[in-house]
């Protein structure tokens, strides 16, 4: 630890040399952005509609709604990267047959009668 005169911190470590800024700043850089549900929490400002924010504190009280209002987001994000996913795949492999999406269904609801080509 270096005393240095010149420090904004009495007694404190002088200011990093350039090498350390360098590297702090390439850390900064590669260091991905926070996932969402991720990172610090932050306040932002957003605008429903009365009857929207009056619905939202009879479900959640006044404590839960940030809660609320960010499981909402992130279950959106994730239904658009599903879409996502879907035209990408669709582009790439052409529409779904929905017969054999059906067959698939029937299966699950354990009501196929169809042939194991189904499947």
């Amino acid at each position: 630890m270096h005393n240095n005169s010149n420090s904004p911190w009495k007694g404190g470590p002088s200011r990093p040399s350039a090498s350390r800024w360098q590297a702090l700043r390439l850390l900064m850089a590669t260091t991905p952005d926070p996932a969402p549900g991720e990172g610090p929490v932050r306040p932002v400002s957003v605008s429903p509609h009365e009857g929207t924010i009056a619905a939202l504190k009879a479900r959640t009280g006044k404590r839960g709604m940030s809660a609320y209002v960010e499981a909402l987001i992130q279950r959106q994000l994730e239904r658009d990267r599903l879409r996502e996913l879907i035209k990408d795949a669709e582009t790439e492999h052409g529409p779904v047959d929905q017969a054999a999406v059906e067959a698939k269904r029937a299966i699950l609801r354990g009501d196929a009668t169809g042939s194991a080509d189904a499947a």
